[in-house]
């Protein structure tokens, strides 16, 4: 059975022993792709509805009458992959303790291949945020340490099923995946109903994808990003499937990572052969995880609203995807609305 824990820094700030490393996974640079629709469908901020309510006058305008569809929109968080290493390190460091940095953005393994050409980040593995559509929910797996000579290759196959989902093709790359030793694959935020096909809908066919492709799959998910009720759950289920559960910061803005993995591991794939294979896990939960998880999502969306005219993008057309502004013209007089300084 797993040996699994987890920790409130605010309630302890001892280091288990033999701590040795802290392991931030799921973590986002700017080369991931964010949906806008999400955004949209479930905020309640004044601010952006006011901009979503421009975007789509000033596009109609502009484009003789056409229709905005936000479900071709995205924006890409602030930090580059080297900015997002950074800040996932300096926390760790603070901690005192050594550093181990996943980097997964949406369907794409850029940062970890752009970053293991750089001085002091032979380190850092090759993983991505996976985008698996099943029936007609939406999962994500946190698939880390990619090899590296095979890496674009698979990163290829995955972003192929995810466009052409096929039973078959998920159950052999699922199988792929698992035989590589060295690779850990994690549910995300598995109670995240991205298709938003409810509760109940959702969880019968997270259910029936547990059961089918469960012997594959590695760990779940407890994410700084979700409800601690959410994560409540989750700790249930991982323990009903007997699998550990891991953290995931899902860090899209300069805050770091909300929860981290302890361990005694040395190097990354020590720690997945200890998550894989022992089957030992210690969440660290710290302190920005008690803020209102409603004005994290605040803070992270000024972030972005700050350099709007380079972090929001549009397919007009199938598969080309140009910066939103020229599409609208005018910024100035949004940027004045809302209060946002320019950064030309």
């Amino acid at each position: 059975m797993p040996r699994l824990s987890f920790q409130f820094w605010w309630q302890d700030q001892t280091t288990p022993a033999p701590v040795h490393s802290a392991v931030s996974l799921h973590s986002h640079t700017s080369h991931s792709e964010e949906a806008l629709d999400i955004i949209l469908h479930h905020t309640t901020c004044v601010a952006v509805r006011t901009f979503a309510r421009w975007v789509e006058s000033r596009y109609a305008r502009r484009q003789g009458g056409k229709v905005f569809d936000w479900r071709r929109a995205y924006w890409t968080p602030p930090l580059d992959p080297a900015a997002s290493l950074a800040v996932e390190r300096t926390q760790i460091a603070n901690l005192q303790l050594h550093p181990l940095v996943s980097l997964t953005d949406h369907d794409k393994c850029d940062a970890g291949l752009r970053l293991q050409g750089q001085r002091g980040c032979n380190d850092v593995p090759i993983s991505v945020e996976w985008t698996v559509p099943f029936g007609r929910a939406l999962f994500h797996l946190g698939v880390h340490n990619l090899p590296r000579n095979s890496a674009r290759a698979l990163m290829a196959e995955l972003a192929d099923y995810t466009a052409r989902p096929q039973p078959d093709k998920l159950t052999s790359l699922l199988h792929h995946l698992d035989g590589l030793p060295e690779v850990l694959l994690v549910v995300n935020h598995p109670l995240y109903d991205e298709a938003r096909l409810g509760p109940a809908h959702h969880g019968l066919l997270l259910g029936e994808f547990l059961t089918r492709h469960g012997s594959c799959l590695h760990a779940l998910e407890l994410n700084g990003l979700r409800s601690w009720a959410e994560n409540e759950t989750v700790i249930r289920m991982a323990t009903d499937l007997g699998l550990p559960y891991v953290s995931g910061g899902d860090r899209h803005g300069n805050e770091p990572s909300a929860n981290l993995n302890l361990t005694p591991a040395r190097t990354f794939p020590d720690f997945i052969h200890e998550v894989r294979f022992r089957r030992r896990s210690h969440v660290l939960f710290l302190p920005q995880y008690r803020k209102p998880l409603a004005q994290r999502q605040v803070v992270t969306g000024w972030e972005v609203a700050a350099r709007w005219t380079e972090r929001l993008y549009y397919r007009p057309s199938a598969g080309v995807a140009v910066p939103l502004l020229p599409l609208l013209s005018g910024s100035a007089t949004l940027n004045h609305a809302l209060g946002v300084r320019s950064h030309s």
